[in-house]
């Protein structure tokens, strides 16, 4: 008997074969939230945030130091009417939450009634703190506390926290500045921050490294030198820093309670830092996601730094995910 089989008939079988298996491994369960980091419009063709150099975290400048609390909130209320329109229901607020805790204070119910009439959740927040001030501890962990109590009530599951190293840094402080910090006290305040705020809430602290500490080398110690603190990685700010921000992300999978989804690609003009529109740098999204598939991941995958249609296009479009 024959048992050859001419070269089309085998290509074919081969790519059906292909097609099959890879339709399969598309469908995989998603057993995690995706969502939005919600920032106001922005104009079409804006190149991504935090592309623009020297203007600290998120490429936006100072600018947000001259803004009133309801300036603030108010853009942020803007962003969120953006998510809406796309069907975007969990929201995060990004840069810091005193304007959004402050400004509801006493009228938590308020902002709750923003939620609802988008028909959104408040994911969590991002918190920044001068954790390598020993002397700032207690206020840490309150301001660390209230956040957390803000979060709670309404519904959400998680803070991000940011580092700064010196005041006004915004995270945004290069190697440098971390690497004269003492990375005990460091450890020891934002464990601290992570520990009281879980006992009492249940709300989780994740550490959000960005440049400066991912290259300082503090991802690797904070991990391993801490015991509450949880891991809510910036892939496109750790990649920056020169660190495999997937492999860093499988590493630490165990602590992870959340990720914001951004991309980087190496700088090809002097002074630019890389940030890239998603699918358009180096990091292996798709790949990415497809581990956190296979682990039943449940946390949060949160969209950054692209604008709100682009991440929401790339996120929905090429990599599947559901909102």
């Amino acid at each position: 008997m024959d048992h050859s089989i001419d070269r089309r008939t085998f290509l074919s079988a081969t790519a059906a074969a292909t097609l099959t298996a890879g339709n399969a491994w598309a469908q995989t369960k998603q057993t995690f939230f995706a969502g939005l980091v919600a920032a106001p419009p922005r104009p079409p063709g804006a190149p991504p945030l935090g592309q623009a150099p020297g203007q600290g975290r998120g490429g936006q400048g100072g600018g947000r130091a001259s803004q009133t609390n309801q300036e603030r909130v108010e853009a942020f209320l803007r962003g969120m009417d953006d998510c809406a329109r796309l069907g975007v229901h969990y929201i995060e607020k990004s840069n810091g939450p005193d304007p959004l805790v402050e400004f509801y204070k006493g009228r938590e119910a308020d902002y709750h009634a923003e939620l609802e009439k988008r028909n959104q959740k408040l994911a969590g927040l991002a918190n920044n703190c001068h954790a390598g001030r020993a002397e700032l501890r207690q206020t840490m962990v309150d301001q660390n506390l209230r956040t957390a109590r803000f979060v709670k009530a309404m519904g959400g599951k998680y803070i991000a926290l940011v580092l700064d190293p010196t005041e006004g840094s915004d995270g945004s402080g290069n190697e440098a500045a971390f690497r004269k910090l003492d990375f005990k006290v460091i450890a020891a305040n934002v464990d601290e921050m992570a520990r009281t705020a879980f006992e009492e809430t249940g709300i989780e602290t994740g550490y959000h490294p960005e440049e400066g500490d991912s290259a300082a080398g503090l991802v690797d110690y904070l991990m391993d030198n801490t015991k509450h603190l949880r891991f809510f990685p910036d892939v496109g700010w750790m990649q920056m820093a020169g660190m495999d921000a997937v492999a860093s992300c499988k590493k630490y999978y165990s602590r992870m309670n959340g990720m914001h989804m951004r991309d980087f690609a190496p700088p090809k003009e002097p002074g630019a830092r890389g940030i890239v529109q998603l699918g358009q740098g180096i990091i292996d999204l798709a790949g990415l996601m497809d581990f956190l598939k296979q682990q039943k991941f449940t946390g949060f995958v949160m969209g950054e730094g692209s604008g709100n249609q682009s991440n929401y296009d790339y996120m929905s479009g090429k990599l599947g995910l559901k909102f």
